[in-house]
């Protein structure tokens, strides 16, 4: 059995991680995050048998809906079957990635130790626990990414093809699946600018282009496009045909908290090569002067941005992971921080800083022993991935495209394995948060579903009278669109509050009952509110 698992180190890892969503537990009728919106157009079709997207998101998710529409008509529709689908396709994914990693001849532990951290990554956990497209839309890329490197190999038409099917896939999952033919355009181009070369090259990237336009054109006419959709590619061209010195600062915060973020992500990795960055920097003036300016843009990041967070968005916040959007608490508002907690995270936005600039480091320095498409694919992914999401808005969730190339182009370029005592000392406390910080995030949201089917089933309260989140609002209330842009204070889909749910007690409301849930992480609260607005609040608010 042990040298299976050796031949297939996948499968210990699939192991544990099925071990751990069992402790996590998924299970639950309720939406989490953005996912609601995808939900919600499985739903009318599976009831109604007509395709209609919801106004809320911003990308087609094509193949995800679709996915999720098959699976609902053998099974009945049900979010803990759309969840399933994310859980499934992570454990796929892990499979893949081992399978790319041992063609690159890295060594059994180094594989060992990437699909781990790969896998236990909290956005990872947490978008895997979801009906979220960051997640499933590694899945095509993945498996692009390995078909690429199969042509390049191998130079088989067939290879091609399965890659320019799972590009047209990937970019009708999201926008930015585009990327990935861009990227193979690039390399092919580069490696031989014959008039074949360049014909093959651009290809697959004219497919998945149309692809894209067919959906917008097909969308328009059926007058189903939703209403966001685009919103973030709108944003970026705007910047870009008429930048300004904030855009720029924009710009840079924007990257400077994205490699922070993920060089924490890789932290366990960059530590062994700690000693081989350092001797790379004391040989080259270019890389000490490199590393200065890095480090004053992080304590201008620390010192004069509001947000001490070595992150950016609403997946993490200073107990756990989110979001968590309700009245009274909101993960996605400034949270005010005790000194030895803003001390904490003060010092992982230099730690994170230092391990990007450890891992990139080694990524970049001339070796040229041998070619390495790994290291080309990743520094390709920075230019044209990361830096336009910079030019608007890098929610952390949005790194999850980078982190496998990441690992992949970092350990490839690693020159000794990984230093087990580091990775295990590092690791630990990283698999911990991932874990319990997930594990409470659906032990919440479960106990909000006891909530608010209290009210709507037992009390026979109708949704449009109840704030029950951002998540339950989005899913009943999303016709009214009565939500406030800016996203500042309560800013999500609420008709009328005579009930609220809530983690905490509110001014203005009593509470009607309470429903307990269990946190690991310490959170400010372990159960949520069934509020009801009191008369004499009524009574106010009609004078």
């Amino acid at each position: 059995m042990f040298p299976y698992f050796k031949k297939h180190i996948w499968i210990p890892v699939i192991l544990i991680y099925a071990i751990v969503e069992i402790l996590i537990n998924p299970l639950g009728e309720f939406c989490l995050n953005d996912d609601w919106a995808y939900a919600k157009v499985v739903h009318e079709f599976v009831s109604t048998g007509e395709l209609k997207f919801s106004f809320w998101q911003g990308m087609p998710n094509i193949p995800l809906i679709f996915l999720g529409i098959f699976f609902s008509k053998l099974f009945g529709f049900s979010f803990t079957l759309l969840r399933l689908i994310s859980i499934v396709s992570l454990a796929i994914i892990t499979i893949v990635f081992d399978y790319n990693l041992k063609r690159f001849s890295i060594s059994l532990l180094n594989r060992f130790f990437i699909l781990f951290l790969f896998v236990f990554n909290p956005l990872t956990i947490s978008l895997g626990n979801s009906f979220m497209t960051d997640l499933f839309q590694l899945l095509p890329c993945i498996l692009a990414f390995q078909f690429m490197t199969m042509y390049f190999l191998e130079r088989k038409s067939f290879h091609l093809g399965l890659f320019i099917l799972l590009s047209f896939i990937a970019t009708l999952g999201r926008q930015s699946g585009i990327v990935i033919p861009l990227i193979f355009a690039i390399i092919m181009i580069r490696e031989n600018r014959n008039l074949k070369n360049i014909f093959l090259g651009i290809i697959p990237f004219v497919i998945s282009l149309l692809g894209l336009f067919i959906f917008e054109y097909v969308a328009k006419v059926k007058q189903i496009l939703p209403l966001n959709y685009n919103s973030q590619f709108d944003s970026i061209i705007s910047i870009v045909s008429g930048p300004t010195l904030n855009n720029f600062k924009t710009l840079l915060y924007y990257f400077i908290i994205s490699t922070i973020t993920l060089g924490l992500f890789i932290l366990p990795l960059a530590v062994s090569g700690a000693k081989e960055c350092f001797e790379l920097v004391k040989r080259s003036l270019t890389s000490k002067i490199i590393l200065a300016i890095y480090i004053l843009l992080i304590i201008g990041k620390v010192v004069f941005s509001p947000n001490i967070f070595p992150f950016v968005g609403n997946m993490f916040y200073h107990l756990g992971t989110g979001p968590v959007i309700m009245t009274g608490f909101d993960t996605t508002a400034d949270q005010e921080l005790s000194l030895y907690l803003k001390i904490i995270w003060a010092s992982l936005n230099f730690i994170g800083g230092l391990s990007f600039f450890i891992s990139v480091s080694l990524i970049l320095r001339n070796d040229n022993k041998e070619k390495n498409i790994s290291k080309l694919f990743f520094i390709l992914l920075l230019i044209f991935y990361l830096l336009p999401l910079c030019f608007n808005y890098a929610n952390e969730r949005y790194l999850l495209f980078i982190i496998p190339f990441y690992f992949m182009a970092y350990v490839h370029s690693l020159k000794r394995e990984i230093n087990k005592l580091y990775f295990v000392m590092v690791f630990l406390p990283l698999f911990y948060f991932s874990a319990e910080s997930s594990h409470d995030y659906l032990s919440l949201n479960r106990a909000r579903m006891k909530a608010t089917n209290y009210l709507v089933q037992t009390k026979n309260i109708s949704p449009k009278n109840i704030d029950g989140g951002f998540e339950f609002n989005g899913w009943h209330a999303e016709d009214t669109k009565n939500y406030i842009p800016s996203h500042k204070g309560r800013w999500w889909f609420v008709e009328n509050d005579d009930y609220v749910v809530s983690p905490v007690s509110l001014k203005g409301y009593s509470v009607d009952t309470a429903f307990v849930f269990s946190a690991c992480m310490s959170f400010n609260f372990d159960k949520i509110l069934v509020l009801k607005k009191q008369e004499q609040s009524k009574a106010n608010l009609t004078h």
